[in-house]
């Protein structure tokens, strides 16, 4: 048999398995820089009972906004 490493397992794993109920912030803050074109920036807290997650998302605003009332 040939015992070849590339295809081979290499390590082994146990999985498990659990449920939990987490709380989640999210909000999302919007930089409008022309009618067109925009970013946002969205900080993220989850916390539940095994752990505590924070991060960060950036992304980008493309479309047509409404025109200002005077």
């Amino acid at each position: 048999m040939i015992n070849d490493a590339f295809l081979a397992e290499n390590y082994t794993w146990d999985y498990k398995k659990h449920n939990a109920v987490s709380l989640i912030i999210n909000p999302k803050i919007e930089f409008a820089f022309t009618r067109f074109y925009g970013l946002t920036i969205s900080p993220m807290l989850q916390i539940n009972k095994d752990r505590t997650y924070f991060g960060v998302g950036i992304g980008q605003m493309i479309g047509l906004l409404r025109k200002r009332k005077n």
